[in-house]
């Protein structure tokens, strides 16, 4: 017995590495096929880290350690797997000139590609960093920009003794004031104004820290908490919205005298929710809260809207301009409806019917949202927004000189970053207001792009009648199977990251599409229906995970693909017969 079993331990310890290695052998297809699949992934994160670092350094950020050693580890391990990748092709090459595999090679790239693989999938965990920069300093007040810069009214006694109320209020330290308010209604110039009390304070060493975030109609607990987390160089390591709040709160308890902006608030806000002390343990860390929201006070954003309009016009205009402003006179304390008026009559003076298209195109852009003049251009030139455009350089042209004519009429903001502006709120909602009047011609809009919508507007909701359709940056997690958009020109539903499935019929009844953007959603496969798009000329597929997509070649009017960080494998001969097509975009 005892012989037994000694022989059979003896036997296990022999038999069990031989079946091992000879298991590199056999499944050898399998364990290229997996190598190849990690490598895919890995190289689809790096790019992604690349693409962050590239935005952080333009914007002129530093860079986490973390990352950079983590990009050196990655790099060398693609390079090192793309060696081997090399050298499993030059084994195939041999193996069909010599009619017979190599065998004793083939056991040593399998078993190489079992260790890479591996590798890589451990790297790819390590990559858990939600940023990529090292948080910015407080930021500096920006150059004055359209529609309201703070420098236009700043002068103002009245903004000069708020200003000096909130820098008193902000060092007291004897009436245990540790939350303070500042109110006025969009374009007053709040948040230009706490920025540089923030300048202030830090300059007189008041406190050792400023952070800010800003909280928005629409409130991103996460966004939030991420913001503050830069602000106080904290990587929050926690999945859940309370352990994010607790690192938060434990950080801030910890390093004291800190000063937390919350900007652009609409509604009461649980602090304890996103991590901030209050009462008595900010008292006791010594710092402060201080946040904006919108009441009341004057009207520096219409003002410079309607001035801007009426520049070049004669008195005859700004009687015309006057008599239908007092006509817009409302009881409400807010005085929104005469901001929205003030808009209204900027936008109705613009000569162009392009710039109109421009502007309202831009509301379907998220609240404080960085818009893209390429985006705008390849989006325009999709619709036929502008008139004698044949290339897409021209469409470039033309979305610049519109942007810059919003910007002198105040519409549009400028931004700190080349190739973007932005939408002030007060002006977005204004925009949607028009876009979904039905009074404008071929300009019917459903804007709802980072409202935290987590299903499809209801099932009541009238598409048949909307020429487009924004439903960006959500969290929508089913489509329905398939809705009846028979004007529809325009379908935004990038960056819904919990989409993982678009219904087979989805687009069977959306003929008229021109304008499609699927960028960052986890869907594996396209859907068949949309080959029916027979209309469409702009589509962007960034960071497809789809690695077939030979379907898109029945779009004959194709014009403009992008298919930026997508992970097909290979470039389908099917694409050869779109004919049209002036833009192919495959960078990354």
């Amino acid at each position: 017995m005892e012989f037994a079993s000694f022989s059979r331990d003896a036997l296990e310890c022999f038999c069990c590495p031989l079946l091992q290695e000879i298991d590199f052998l056999v499944q050898y297809t399998e364990n290229i096929n997996k190598f190849r699949d990690q490598a895919q992934t890995l190289n689809a994160v790096v790019a992604d880290v690349n693409y962050s670092v590239q935005q952080a350094t333009g914007n002129g950020v530093g860079i986490k350690n973390e990352v950079q050693d983590w990009l050196r580890r990655a790099n060398n391990k693609a390079t090192e797997a793309q060696n081997l990748e090399n050298e499993v092709r030059a084994n195939q090459r041999c193996a069909c000139a010599c009619c017979s595999p190599a065998w004793l090679s083939r056991y040593n790239l399998s078993k190489k590609a079992v260790s890479i693989a591996g590798e890589m999938g451990v790297i790819c965990k390590e990559k858990n960093f939600e940023s990529v920069s090292l948080p910015a300093p407080p930021p500096p007040i920006p150059e004055p920009a359209a529609p309201a810069p703070a420098s236009h009214f700043m002068s103002f006694q009245s903004t000069q003794n708020a200003m000096e109320l909130i820098l008193k209020a902000v060092k007291d330290d004897n009436n245990n004031i540790n939350i303070v308010g500042v109110h006025g209604m969009g374009g007053v110039g709040k948040t230009t104004m706490v920025k540089q009390v923030a300048e202030k304070v830090m300059t007189e060493g008041l406190f050792h820290r400023v952070v800010m975030a800003t909280v928005s109609q629409t409130m991103n607990l996460k966004k939030i908490q991420s913001s503050i987390a830069d602000g106080l160089e904290l990587f929050l390591k926690k999945k859940s919205d309370d352990g994010r709040a607790n690192e938060l709160r434990a950080k801030i308890m910890a390093e004291k005298k800190i000063l937390i902006i919350s900007d652009d608030v609409w509604e009461r806000i649980e602090l304890s929710s996103i991590g901030i002390p209050f009462d008595h343990d900010l008292e006791a860390c010594q710092s402060k809260i201080l946040l904006t929201t919108r009441r009341e006070h004057g009207l520096p954003l219409a003002l410079v809207t309607v001035a801007r309009a009426l520049g070049d016009k004669d008195e005859e205009e700004w009687k015309k301009a006057a008599r239908r402003l007092k006509r817009s006179v409302s009881p409400n304390p807010d005085h929104q409806e005469k901001v929205t008026e003030c808009i209204k009559l900027s936008y109705d003076f613009l000569k162009d019917r392009e710039a109109r298209a421009c502007f309202l195109m831009c509301c379907l852009f998220p609240e404080d949202h960085n818009i893209s003049k390429e985006v705008l251009a390849r989006y325009g030139m999709g619709l036929r927004l502008f008139h004698n455009v044949d290339t897409l350089d021209e469409a470039r042209g033309d979305a610049d000189t519109f942007t810059k004519n919003l910007i002198d009429s105040g519409l549009l903001l400028k931004c700190d970053e080349d190739g973007f502006v932005k939408m002030h709120d007060v002006v977005r909602d204004t925009a949607k207001l028009i876009s979904s009047s039905g009074n404008e011609e071929l300009f019917n809009f459903m804007a709802q792009a980072g409202s935290a919508l987590e299903e499809w507007p209801r099932r009541d909701t009238h598409f048949e009648s909307y020429t487009a359709v924004s439903v960006m940056f959500n969290d929508i997690k089913r489509l329905l199977d398939e809705p009846v958009c028979p004007k529809l020109q325009t379908l935004l539903l990038q960056e819904n990251r919990n989409l993982i499935e678009i219904p087979s019929g989805f687009f069977n009844r959306m003929n008229t599409l021109k304008v499609l953007d699927i960028s960052g959603l986890p869907v594996v496969s396209l859907p068949p229906s949309i080959r029916l798009l027979e209309n469409l000329c702009t589509l962007y597929l960034d960071r497809c995970k789809s690695k077939d997509i030979s379907i898109l070649g029945g779009l004959k009017k194709l014009e403009i693909l992008s298919l930026n960080k997508s992970l097909i494998n290979t470039f389908p001969g099917e694409l050869t017969e779109l004919a049209e097509l002036r833009m192919l975009d495959m960078s990354s």
